[in-house]
């Protein structure tokens, strides 16, 4: 309070009871703000905040949809795909300065997951192919890695021979692309590979 035994007024007792009691009050307020910044939201106000605050109020952190894929996973499209195409989590620009991403994935398909690339262009081949369910698993599954590299077109002459069940005649047409004749000519790069891959499978099939 400030007062001497004998009644009179103390300053400095005074002084130092009132620096006491701030320090008492600021400390407990310190406290309760800590305890009010740490709690968690209840699940109220999650759902009324917008998606883009409910994630970072929830600290929900959703994973790149071109995350590595899990080999173990993955149909053997997906594990053909992925053998020749390699998997890349950085961007980077291919040899046509493609900027190219994960298994292969350019454009628009740059952020898709994998699985979801390869299922689209099952149907293309699925819709370029005649008859596609019912060819060998194996010239399926090597059809749909050279559609995924870009290299089926319903007006490309190898892909009527096959609609026309002539698959030795498309084996050797396909080897009259263009961009396979100009890298043989420099060597067996993997699209070269690639290319002689399909041509091996469509070559052992009966017309």
């Amino acid at each position: 309070t400030g007062l001497d035994e004998d009644g009179s007024y103390n300053l400095v007792d005074a002084l130092w009871g009132k620096i006491g009691e701030f320090a008492k009050d600021s400390t407990k307020q310190l406290a309760d703000n800590i305890t009010s910044n740490q709690r968690k939201p209840t699940m109220s106000e999650v759902d009324g905040l917008t998606g883009a605050d409910r994630a970072s109020r929830t600290k929900v952190e959703k994973a790149p949809s071109n995350s590595k894929p899990e080999v173990s996973k993955m149909d053997p499209y997906e594990k053909r795909i992925f053998e020749l195409e390699g998997y890349s989590e950085e961007a980077y620009l291919d040899d046509k300065g493609v900027k190219t991403i994960g298994v292969g994935q350019t454009g628009k398909f740059a952020d898709m997951p994998y699985p979801e690339v390869v299922e689209h262009f099952k149907g293309v081949v699925d819709k370029t192919i005649d008859n596609f369910d019912s060819l060998p698993e194996e010239l399926k599954v090597e059809l749909v890695q050279v559609a995924y590299r870009g290299d089926m077109k319903s007006s490309d002459d190898w892909v009527k021979l096959v609609n026309k069940g002539k698959f030795k005649e498309a084996a050797v047409e396909l080897l009259r692309h263009e961009e396979y004749l100009e890298r043989k000519s420099k060597g067996d790069d993997g699209v070269v590979k690639r290319l002689e891959d399909l041509s091996r499978v469509l070559s052992s099939q009966e017309d």
